[in-house]
C-alpha cells in the first residue's frame, strides 16, 4: 500500500517542553532537537556575555568569601581555642580553693601562679571558662556577704541550660534576699518556676512526678490552704502543669508574704512549693528558722567563718553551709519531730 505522502501537521511532545518536533510523510515522529540545542547555545552566550561584563565583581564575591572562611578558620583554631584550652587551665586551682570555701584567694589569688576568677573574667572573657568564671565570682562575693557585687557578675553569666539557669536564679533570689530587696527576690523566683519543666522523668524535664496520690492530694490541700490563709500566690498552683493530662504532676509553686502563723511555714510540705519569708535582722532569720517543729536540715549561705557561728544556733540535725557536700561519716538525724 502507497503511503500517504502529504506532511501531518505539526506534534509537540508533551514530555519534553518546548522540544517541539512533527509527524513525518510517513507518519513517524521526528524530533526536534535542533530547537533546544539552540536554546542551549544561546543560555550559554548570554552566561559568558554576563560574567565577562561582571567579571570583576564575581571574582571580588568569591576572594571575599575565601577570605572569610580562611579568618573563621584562623580565628576558631588558632586563636578562639588556645585560649579556650588556657581558660580551662586557669580556672581549676581557683575552683579548688572555692570548693574549700576560700573565696577570696578563689576571686584574687588561688597559688601555684594561677589566676583567679577576677583575672580569668579579665582575660578569657570572651570564652566559655571566662563565663563560667562570672557565675563562680557572683557566688563567692555572695557567700562573703558582697551582695551587690555577687549579683553583677551573676547577672552577667550566659546560663545555656536548664540546670545552670535555676542554680544562677536561685541564687539571685538569695542575692536579692540579703541585699533586703524582697520584691526582687520574688521576681526571681518567680521567673525560676516559670522556666523549670514538669513532665515525664524519662523526657527532658526538671521535675517528674509526686511519688503517690496521698503526697500528691497532700501538696495541693496545702497549697490550697497558703491560698485561703492569705499567703500570696505568685506562681504555680493546683491546676495540672501544662503539657501534662493525667499523673500526680504538680506545678513549680511560690508563695510571697508568708507569716509564720500559716499552715504553709510550719507542715513538711514535700513538694515543688517555696514559701517565702521576709526577714530584718540576722536574729529574726534565726528565730524563722527555729519557730517550727521540725529540724530535720538547715541551709546557710554567706562568709564561712560567720556561718559556722550561725549555724550552731539553729536547731536542725544538720546544716549545710554554701551549698558544700554532706559528710558521709558524720551522725544522721533531726530535732523535735524529725528526730
Amino acid at each position: 500500500m502507497a503511503r500517504d505522502k502529504k506532511k501531518r501537521k505539526q506534534y509537540v511532545n508533551p514530555t519534553q517542553g518546548k522540544n517541539s518536533g512533527e509527524i513525518n510523510e510517513f507518519g513517524e515522529y521526528v524530533d526536534g532537537g535542533d530547537e533546544t540545542l539552540v536554546d542551549i547555545v544561546e543560555v550559554k552566550e548570554v552566561a559568558q556575555d554576563f560574567f565577562e561584563k561582571h567579571q570583576s565583581s564575581i571574582l571580588i564575591l568569591i576572594v571575599g568569601g575565601v577570605l572569610l572562611l580562611g579568618g573563621y578558620l584562623a580565628y576558631s583554631f588558632g586563636f578562639k581555642a588556645p585560649k579556650e584550652a588556657a581558660a580551662m587551665e586557669a580556672i581549676y586551682k581557683a575552683q579548688e580553693q572555692f570548693a574549700q570555701d576560700s573565696f577570696i584567694l578563689a576571686l584574687e589569688n588561688p597559688g601555684g601562679g594561677f589566676e583567679g576568677f577576677l583575672d580569668i573574667i579579665d582575660n578569657y572573657g570572651s570564652t566559655k571558662s571566662g563565663n563560667l568564671a562570672k557565675y563562680y565570682a557572683g557566688i563567692s562575693y555572695l557567700n562573703l556577704g558582697r551582695t551587690e557585687d555577687a549579683i553583677n557578675y551573676l547577672e552577667s553569666y550566659r546560663s545555656n541550660d536548664d540546670i545552670t539557669s535555676i542554680m544562677k536564679a536561685g541564687a539571685l533570689g538569695d542575692a536579692y534576699a540579703e541585699s533586703k530587696n524582697y520584691d526582687k527576690a520574688v521576681e526571681v523566683a518567680i521567673t525560676t518556676a516559670k522556666n523549670t519543666t514538669v513532665g515525664d522523668p524519662h523526657g527532658e524535664f526538671r521535675i517528674g512526678p509526686i511519688a503517690n496520690k496521698t503526697q500528691y492530694e497532700k501538696i495541693l490541700r496545702l497549697i490550697e490552704l497558703g491560698i485561703e490563709e492569705g499567703a500570696t500566690l505568685v506562681a504555680g498552683g493546683v491546676d495540672m502543669p501544662e503539657g501534662c493530662e493525667k499523673g500526680y504532676y504538680v506545678q513549680p509553686t511560690v508563695f510571697a508574704n508568708v507569716t509564720m502563723d500559716m499552715t504553709i511555714a510550719n507542715e513538711e510540705i514535700f513538694g515543688p512549693v517555696l514559701c517565702m519569708i521576709k526577714y530584718e535582722t540576722e536574729e529574726e532569720a534565726i528565730k524563722i528558722a527555729n519557730d517550727t517543729e521540725y529540724g530535720l536540715a538547715g541551709y546557710i549561705q554567706g562568709e564561712a567563718s560567720h556561718a559556722h557561728e550561725v549555724a550552731k544556733k539553729i536547731r536542725a540535725g544538720q546544716i549545710i553551709i554554701n551549698g558544700g557536700a554532706k559528710g558521709t561519716g558524720a551522725p544522721f538525724g533531726g530535732y523535735k519531730s524529725s528526730g
